[in-house]
């Protein structure tokens, strides 16, 4: 039962800092969580639905200080830690490009962070950005717990193995959302 106490607080702690746009190693704690919880398919539903509501609630922290506060604040929040705008500026043209795709889209990868200031910026209504926010992140958190519980001692592993196919994975997910706003165009287009 100790297992339980260290992993679910764990799992929630963790994306809720990743969510935050705080960097922070989420990959290997959450891939660590699902070898401490074991190989329960109860614990590994309750463990992602625990790490997706964690994620979504820290995401609205950057989210309102896009909002609030605008481009100036995070400029100047930025500045202070050393940290470079050009991913903040990248995901601020792809999402003026596609919207709250993006949102989703983006989560688990380089930029899945920083389009939470965005969306906050462009006034982005609340609700749907959540439910991106959610609905792009379920498959990072059920990945790296299911890993980790599947690898189990050697959960560095599922680390290393998830890493590698991040960007093949990117790719198809871009080239999804590619075909879906093109088949949407043409079909405006012949209307």
């Amino acid at each position: 039962w100790i297992y339980y106490i260290q992993g679910y607080p764990l799992v929630l702690i963790t994306t809720l800092i990743e969510g935050a746009a705080i960097p922070f190693p989420g990959a290997f704690l959450l891939a660590w969580s699902g070898f401490i919880l074991g190989r329960d398919l109860a614990d590994l539903a309750l463990a992602t639905g625990l790490g997706v509501s964690g994620y979504m609630v820290g995401a609205i922290i950057p989210y309102l200080i896009g909002r609030l506060g605008g481009r100036p604040v995070i400029e100047q929040a930025f500045r202070r830690f050393q940290l470079s705008t050009g991913k903040i500026d990248l995901a601020e043209r792809w999402f003026n490009k596609y919207g709250l795709v993006v949102v989703a889209a983006s989560r688990p990868f380089f930029l899945g962070n920083y389009v939470s200031f965005v969306a906050g910026m462009a006034r982005t209504r609340f609700i749907p950005f959540l439910l991106c926010t959610g609905l792009g992140i379920f498959p990072w958190v059920f990945i790296y717990l299911y890993l980790g519980m599947i690898f189990g001692r050697h959960w560095q592993k599922a680390v290393e193995l998830a890493g590698q196919y991040s960007a093949v994975t990117f790719v198809l997910i871009l080239m999804v959302v590619l075909i879906f706003i093109v088949r949407n165009r043409f079909l405006q287009f012949i209307r």
